[in-house]
């Protein structure tokens, strides 16, 4: 019986390790393009408002799809993964917009409570939606609930801070002219996106288990043992 049971848990492990690469890898390419986008555009309310909104969906989609490649074996309904991710990602933008302000969503400014409301609202908003999607595989949406949101308040908590302490660092960059400041401002994005993600991704991977039980079957050439004898 332990003998049977160690390809299920070793299959789970990998589930969970996956899990967090994609979400990290998902979140650090998101940052990387949100942060100068929102930063390069006209200081005016609508523009700003607007492009925060669109690449947070964008964001969304990206690590839902990330997350998909992960899921699509353990669950049938999977393909919708990134859509409530995306929608998830832009209500909770929608919502966090008055805590910002009409240049740059407090990126630079006030940035501490808009990316702690929509660290606590996303986790929140993100972790209903996904348990749309896989509950009728489980009952426990709750563990999925409270890991989302804490792991989505945490990271963007730490994230924030750490994101702010690189933009400080790196601040000569974005003196060696357009293309630098850019870049500059890339990093910092991705800093905060491999933060969050890696502590959201790790929050939720230690939730897997209990909303997807069942960890996706390995394929039979994957089976130790399993080559045909020539």
């Amino acid at each position: 019986m332990g003998s049977a049971s160690a390809p299920n848990q070793q299959a789970a492990i990998l589930l969970r390790n996956r899990w967090i690469v994609a979400t990290t890898l998902g979140l650090a390419f998101s940052g990387c393009l949100a942060v100068p986008w929102v930063l390069s555009f006209p200081r005016n309310l609508i523009a700003t408002a607007g492009s925060w909104l669109f690449v947070s969906a964008l964001g969304g989609i990206v690590v839902g799809a990330a997350q998909w490649l992960i899921l699509r074996r353990a669950l049938s309904n999977a393909w919708a993964w990134w859509l409530v991710s995306g929608g998830g990602w832009f209500l909770s933008a929608l919502l966090a917009l008055p805590f910002g302000n009409d240049t740059d969503m407090g990126l630079r400014s006030n940035g501490f409570p808009t990316f702690i409301v929509i660290g606590c609202i996303g986790g929140f908003l993100l972790g209903i939606l996904q348990w749309i999607v896989f509950w009728r595989r489980s009952r426990r949406g709750w563990i999925w609930l409270l890991a989302s949101i804490i792991g989505a308040t945490v990271g963007a908590f730490v994230g924030y801070f750490l994101g702010i302490f690189v933009f400080l660092v790196t601040g000569m960059i974005a003196q060696m002219g357009e293309a630098a400041r850019l870049i500059h401002f890339s990093l910092v994005g991705a800093t905060m996106g491999v933060v969050a993600g890696g502590i959201y991704g790790l929050a939720t991977a230690l939730a897997l288990r209990a909303v997807v039980p069942t960890a996706p079957t390995p394929k039979a050439e994957d089976q130790p043992g399993s080559g045909v004898a020539t």
